[in-house]
């Protein structure tokens, strides 16, 4: 049976914090393969760049970004959500790819799903994917606001226990 372990809280109130923990806390209890994303802290408070970090491989990967100049001259496909980021398409793209290549791992981590994913964009290509395919246990963090809609829009009925923390 697969188990669906959703973390929900307010913007910027702990949820990568919530899955670093929850990370470290699979890792640490048994032999484990633990694939996925997950934003790195920044402990400057700079929170102009979101960092990916590819938990398989430990590549960091820039995702969004507020300035201009991260993007300038590069071949990225990007696009721009909400009034601050400015959103690397070729990454989500990666990534979605990565997760539907990881259904051996034991955990897997999304950070986060937010309006985006109800939208059908960033990773909704996966979440929807593993929602019928994986079998294991997923993580994803999920803003307060959206967690009704969420749970209407990916179900995740047959074989799923779900569980939800809310920080």
């Amino acid at each position: 049976m697969s188990k669906l372990i959703l973390v929900c809280a307010e913007k910027n109130s702990g949820k990568t914090t919530a899955l670093w923990n929850l990370h470290k806390q699979f890792k640490t209890g048994r032999i484990s393969r633990q694939g996925g994303f997950i934003t790195l802290l920044n402990q400057e408070g700079d929170k102009s760049r979101i960092v990916l970090k590819e938990l398989l491989t430990g590549d960091e990967m820039l995702l969004a970004s507020s300035r201009e100049e991260d993007w300038t001259g590069k071949d990225v496909n990007t696009f721009k959500m909400g009034q601050q980021y400015i959103f690397s398409q070729n990454l989500f793209d990666y990534c979605n790819a990565a997760y539907t290549n990881s259904l051996d791992c034991s955990h897997l981590f999304i950070d986060e799903a937010g309006a985006l994913e109800l939208r059908g964009g960033g990773f909704a290509p996966a979440i929807e994917f593993l929602s019928t395919n994986y079998e294991g246990t997923l993580c994803i963090a999920v803003r307060e606001p959206f967690l009704e809609d969420f749970k209407m829009l990916y179900p995740f009925e047959r074989g799923w226990t779900t569980q939800t923390l809310t920080i």
